[in-house]
């Protein structure tokens, strides 16, 4: 998720919310959600 990296790294983890994410992917709320159930888990994807 190149996306959540760059949201990441930009905002750092503490700002960083699953609606920037999203945005940034330009993925459905739903699609992100059906993959990664909180923040924590897509950051311990990366």
């Amino acid at each position: 998720m190149s996306a959540a990296l760059s949201v990441v790294v930009a905002k750092g983890y503490e700002h960083s919310r699953m609606d920037d994410i999203v945005e940034k992917s330009q993925l459905s709320k739903g699609a992100i959600y059906w993959y990664y159930k909180s923040k924590k888990e897509v950051y311990l994807s990366l």
